[in-house]
Formats: structure tokens, C-alpha cells, sequence
């Protein structure tokens, strides 16, 4: 590759070294061309490349901002999903008063007054609001269980044995427990 800095002389003596470089040298040089007839072209104009590549750069455009619109769109719908995962969450986290219906448990024993169990007697929950009664059997031990009753109702509760009864109690709505012990004595003497 021959450099262009250095030039033969007229006597064929060797190389010497020119004057530095002017500006259209140093440009042809940049552009990759040594040779002296180097000469700069203006840029060709064609329409139909110059349509053809802005429609190609309109229609990249385009897609970009597709894309952009689709990202933000998922991006969206992503939040709102998580937002209502959370808000479901704490919804079912901290529930209403009223929703505690099924969390009160009524339990005790059937008792004469020597504080001896009195098997086979029967207690009789009624709901005040509706006059709805439920009964146990109590067992050999004597003792009843009545789960899952509202906290938003009253009760009266007592107990029967060989038609004998114990004095009517009541659980109130107003009691926040939700278990609740009751001793039913029945005179039976």
C-alpha cells in the first residue's frame, strides 16, 4: 500500500517527504480513498427510495408506538389486578361485626344442686328474634354444646329433666365472647 505522504522525486532518488496535509487530502484519507482524482459526489436523489424509506421509517414509528400503547395497556391491567387481589385481601382480612354470625359457641353442663351431672335432660336455646328453638340431649356427663350461633341475636337458654326445669339465662348480643359457659341447675328435690 503506498503512503500517500510520501512521493517519489523526479530524480528517482529515494522517498522525501512532502508539506503537510490540506484539508481535501485529509477528507479523502477519512473516506477511505488515497488516490488523487478523488472527487466528492453530491448525494443522489431518488424519489421512490426516498418514499420507500419513509414509509419504512413511518411504519417503524407506528409499531413503536403499538408497542408502547400494548405495554402501557398490560402494565394497566396489571396494577388493577393487583389492586383488587389486595383490596379482596383485606376485605377478607378484617371482617364487619355482623359477619362473626357463625362464630359464637353456647356450652355448659346440667347440674342438680349437689353439682352432679343430670344425663338425658334436654336443653332448649330460643332466639329471641325469631322464637327459633334448638335442643340438646345431653350425655352421661351432662354437658350441652350449641356452635355457630349469631352474635347478632339474643338467646334465652335453659334445661328440663323429668319435668323439671332450670331458671331461664340469657346470652346477649351485646356479650363480644365467642365462647360462652353456662352452668343450668335443676332443683330436684
Amino acid at each position: 500500500m503506498r503512503n500517500p505522504e510520501a512521493r517519489r522525486s523526479s530524480a528517482g532518488q529515494g522517498i522525501s517527504r512532502t508539506p503537510p496535509l490540506r484539508a481535501p487530502e485529509i477528507r479523502r484519507l477519512k473516506n477511505g480513498c488515497a488516490h488523487d482524482d478523488f472527487t466528492e459526489r453530491e448525494p443522489r436523489h431518488n424519489s421512490k427510495l426516498d418514499t420507500a424509506e419513509s414509509e419504512a421509517a413511518d411504519n417503524r414509528e407506528t409499531m413503536e408506538a403499538n408497542m408502547n400503547r400494548k405495554r402501557s395497556v398490560m402494565i394497566a391491567v396489571t396494577a388493577s389486578c393487583v389492586l383488587v387481589v389486595a383490596m379482596a385481601a383485606v376485605v377478607h382480612a378484617s371482617p364487619d361485626k355482623k359477619d362473626k354470625s357463625s362464630g359464637r359457641l353456647l356450652y355448659g353442663k346440667v347440674l342438680d344442686p349437689q353439682d352432679n351431672p343430670l344425663p338425658d335432660s334436654i336443653v332448649y336455646v330460643t332466639n329471641t328474634r325469631t322464637r327459633a328453638v334448638k335442643t340438646y340431649i345431653v350425655g352421661p356427663d351432662g354437658t350441652y354444646r350449641f356452635p355457630a350461633l349469631s352474635t347478632a341475636v339474643d338467646y334465652e337458654v335453659y334445661a328440663q329433666y323429668k319435668g323439671l326445669k332450670s331458671d331461664v339465662k340469657s346470652v346477649s348480643q351485646f356479650d363480644d365472647r365467642s365462647q360462652v359457659y353456662l352452668d343450668l341447675r335443676i332443683k330436684t328435690q
